[in-house]
């Protein structure tokens, strides 16, 4: 479901209750497309407004992330303009995905200045601008030159023109239009019908609203005059009556990923499970943090991420290669015998000879067997050829077996990498990656995209049981080697995704004890962060961290262990998005 204007409404409401009034202090662009303000009262969220084309959206947000290390252009204009500046009204425009902060600040002269950012939520189209007092563009999150639209330019200097909206508001006082434009849509869906002539509907939106009204027909032509007369006042009602309750539902799917939210319940998404909350920008932030933040660092470093991908293909390959050249290499017990056998029948042989039939001393039961001779050489000369050919065997297989050890580290180390850098949150984690990659010699060290500075570190996955025991997970290798050697005592336990890429989890005993509970969430925690995450029964092996050593010399977190045993789990993502601790 998009961010439609109901949603947009119940923000606006709680932005107007949470920060009206509020003084702006610092202004950040962490991304080409989204803003965040953050207010000099400091147990106030910082307010994010986003002109992204694929999450559109505006609501508080949770202090911190990632911000280039130099601002955007437009960053400084609104630093320039509306820093100290007091939030003085906000306000949706006509009930459409169109929000718009009122904002008096002071100039250089300390003159009040009346500004207004205007934020359009429209998908592709999405864009914030800041207008003055005569509605002239100071400057915009995009620009768009008459070469783009003809019918509204959006650039510094020229007058700012409200998208054309040619819908009803469905909160507006007069029904008439409203009643003219759905007489038009006769022949279509009713949802549809509804999402053509009203603003703020989304069809989720519009087939709860007929659900609740018991409309049925898949025709508008099919309900009755009476009906439709009264649709307008009905739509009023059902959506102030959700805008004054002021709350959200959360829906999940059948793995309690976050799959959607709405403006009271919607009766058209009742196929997924739901949660209800009184907060609907922590609603909102959620969803699009598991949406589209994993999902943009991917974006960002997508070719970093098919570079690694065809190392790892390199190296699967070179040790497929390699594997069957052990193979025959490891024939060279053939030859020994071969040299063997000519040596205990040399009275039967001769220079000249290219075969000949010997006694199989191996067998023991008289039974013969043939080689092959070279008839340039004597006898012993033969067997000396097979003996060397078994020696060459035996150190080309030897130096196989280094090699293939080697490709298989290679593989196994790239693989991991990968994994991490799939799954980064946020791109402090995938520098993180990168750095690691470069250290070995895989990838040259690159400048961070986007101006994102390198200087902090990330923190654990931490998550507390349902009853009360720490839970630690590493997001890359360098942390599952801190995690796993310098954190966990030696009656800690220590869980992992058997062999595949996953993360080092520790759960933290009572000297050693701990729940069948504890233990079941943190074998979920280990599934959830591995390469099998969405398999229904992922092993998980679980030992003491004492039990758990370091392989010389290999990368990191690299370890064998012992004593352990195996549970298998199916990840409950819901159950453990409860546990994390997002302090």
């Amino acid at each position: 479901m998009p961010f439609d204007g109901m949603m947009l409404g119940l923000i606006a409401g709680q932005l107007r209750r949470e920060i009206l009034n509020a003084r702006i202090q610092r202004i950040y662009q962490p991304s080409r497309d989204d803003i965040v303000f953050y207010f000099s009262d400091s147990r106030l969220r910082p307010l994010l407004v986003s002109a992204s084309g694929s999450a559109p959206r505006a609501h508080l947000t949770q202090p911190g992330g990632d911000n280039p290390s130099s601002p955007p252009v437009f960053c400084m204009v609104l630093r320039k303009y509306l820093t100290g500046g007091i939030i003085r009204d906000i306000i949706q425009k006509d009930f459409d995905r169109i929000l718009i902060l009122k904002i008096e600040a002071l100039d250089e002269a300390g003159n009040l200045r009346r500004l207004s950012l205007i934020c359009e939520m429209m998908g592709k189209h999405s864009n914030i601008s800041l207008v003055d007092e005569d509605m002239k563009i100071l400057d915009a999150i995009k620009h768009i030159s008459g070469l783009k639209s003809s019918y509204r330019r959006v650039m510094p200097g020229f007058d700012y023109v409200f998208p054309p909206n040619e819908k009803t508001d469905p909160l507006g006082e007069d029904s008439s239009p409203a009643l003219d434009m759905l007489s038009f849509q006769s022949g279509r869906p009713p949802e549809k019908a509804l999402v053509s002539v009203f603003s703020g509907l989304s069809t989720q939106a519009a087939m709860s609203f007929l659900n609740e009204q018991g409309i049925e027909a898949r025709d508008l032509s099919a309900v009755g005059a009476d009906t439709i007369s009264r649709i307008p006042s009905e739509l009023k009602k059902w959506i102030e009556g959700r805008l004054s309750a002021g709350r959200c539902f959360i829906y999940f799917d059948d793995e309690g990923r976050r799959k959607d939210v709405s403006c009271g319940y919607y009766s058209a998404l009742s196929y997924m499970k739901s949660e209800e909350t009184d907060d609907p920008s922590r609603a909102v932030d959620d969803l699009w943090r598991d949406r589209s933040l994993a999902s943009g660092v991917r974006q960002q470093y997508e070719n970093t991420i098919r570079t690694v991908e065809q190392l790892c293909q390199r190296e699967r390959k070179k040790l497929e290669v390699r594997e069957k050249e052990l193979e025959s290499a490891s024939d060279g017990e053939k030859y020994q015998r071969a040299g063997n056998l000519i040596i205990a029948n040399i009275y039967k042989l001769k220079k000249g000879m290219d075969r000949a039939e010997l006694d199989d001393v191996y067998a023991g039961d008289g039974s013969t067997v043939e080689v092959e001779l070279k008839k340039e050489l004597d006898p012993s000369q033969n067997a000396q050829y097979y003996f060397k050919r078994y020696a060459r065997s035996k150190n080309a297989a030897k130096h196989l077996r280094g090699l293939i050890e080697e490709n298989r580290r290679d593989f196994e180390f790239l693989s991991e990498q990968l994994f991490y850098l799939k799954n980064a949150e946020n791109y402090a984690e995938a520098e993180e990656v990168l750095g690691v990659l470069a250290e070995h010699g895989f990838i040259k060290r690159q400048k961070p995209k986007g101006g994102i500075t390198r200087s902090r570190r990330t923190d654990y996955l931490r998550y507390t049981s349902s009853d009360g025991y720490r839970i630690l997970a590493g997001r890359n290798s360098i942390q599952n080697g801190e995690l796993t050697f310098r954190e966990a005592g030696r009656n800690d336990l220590w869980l992992h995704v058997k062999d595949v890429p996953a993360s080092h989890v520790i759960l933290f005993t009572d000297r050693g004890n701990y729940s069948d509970t504890a233990l079941e969430e943190a074998a979920m925690i280990a599934a959830a962060h591995s390469d099998l995450r969405d398999s229904d029964r992922v092993p998980v092996d679980y030992t003491y961290a004492g039990n758990v050593k370091k392989i010389p010399g290999s990368p990191y977190a690299n370890v064998t262990f012992t004593d352990n045993r195996t549970v298998i789990i199916t990840p409950d993502f819901k159950r453990i998005e409860e546990l994390r601790d997002n302090g």
